[in-house]
């Protein structure tokens, strides 16, 4: 009788040994699959994080080709570069969605949730920043048209300079012809301001329009000149001259007007324009507050 008492005891405590056993290999293995899920995670949102840093970087770009066009706004057409961010924001804006699917196959749903508010305040920060470029089409529409009236501008310079040259060696002719072709340069120049003034509604631009309209006075001065001189009359010749010399002067003090108008017009669209950077500034959180939660094993 005390022999099978032993041995119910020896078959008992082997049973607990083996359940004992049993318990540490299923600890193990769950804790192995606990290491290979916390793997997967890393690797999958690895993935998102290039994903998206490919994103902010050719925003970024945008904003930067933005800024320099801006700057440099005298020669640039910043029409072209606002259609070529707007087309750039419409695709990044699919290649959101494309990143969404990324974020689906991590699998952790803490993450998961994480990353999905990225592309969410991200998706939102593309939609203001395009509806700010809209806003800002007029204003670069137009600074386009007042680069345009600059080399009307210049063309008009040309032209009459090749009047006074004409004029110089008694060609009445060709004096007038070239006046006529200053006074229509002039005129072009004149009607940019007018186009450019309704579409942004910038008082700077309505204020230049005395400049515009002394180089059309200047034009028909110098038109008048050759006029006289075909006449032969010497001394309103000469009374010519010096009128058109005081108008050029006139011309040159009035310079201030032009660039007050350019510089206005830059201004307007840049303040409208959506700089994603400061758009973006809660979706970059988001994303930092992401990876944070990866690094920390907050899966």
């Amino acid at each position: 009788m005390k022999r099978s008492w032993v041995i119910g005891v020896v078959v008992g405590v082997l049973v607990l040994a083996a359940a004992g056993v049993g318990y540490a290999a299923y600890r193990v293995n769950e804790q192995g699959n606990e290491q290979d899920r916390a793997a997967e995670v890393v690797v999958a949102s690895k993935k998102v994080d290039d994903e998206l840093g490919k994103v902010w970087a050719r925003l970024n770009k945008c904003d930067n080709e933005w800024d320099l066009a801006v700057e440099g706004s005298d020669t640039v057409d910043l029409s072209d570069t606002l259609a070529s961010t707007r087309d750039e924001m419409e695709s990044l804006k699919e290649d959101v969605t494309e990143i969404r699917e990324l974020v689906d196959a991590i699998p952790s749903s803490e993450v998961q949730a994480a990353y999905a508010t990225v592309c969410d305040e991200l998706d939102e920060a593309l939609d203001t920043a395009l509806g700010q470029a809209a806003s800002a089409e007029p204003y670069c529409q137009a600074s386009s048209i007042l680069v345009a009236a600059v080399d009307n501008e210049l063309a008009g310079w040309d032209e009459f300079n090749a009047a006074i040259n004409a004029c110089n060696t008694e060609d009445w002719t060709g004096g007038k012809s070239h006046a006529d072709a200053a006074l229509a340069q002039f005129q072009a120049m004149r009607d940019a301001y007018t186009q450019a003034s309704t579409l942004s509604g910038c008082p700077e631009v309505e204020a230049a329009y005395p400049y515009a309209d002394a180089y059309l006075e200047l034009a028909r001065m110098q038109h008048e000149q050759a006029v006289i001189g075909a006449k032969g009359g010497v001394n309103s010749y000469n009374a010519q001259i010096d009128k058109v010399d005081a108008q050029s002067d006139a011309i040159d003090g009035m310079e201030e007007l032009s660039v007050n108008a350019h510089v206005a017009v830059w201004l307007a669209a840049d303040e409208v324009y959506g700089h994603f950077q400061l758009l973006a500034v809660g979706a970059k959180h988001s994303w930092d507050s992401a990876q944070d939660m990866v690094v920390a094993g907050d899966l």
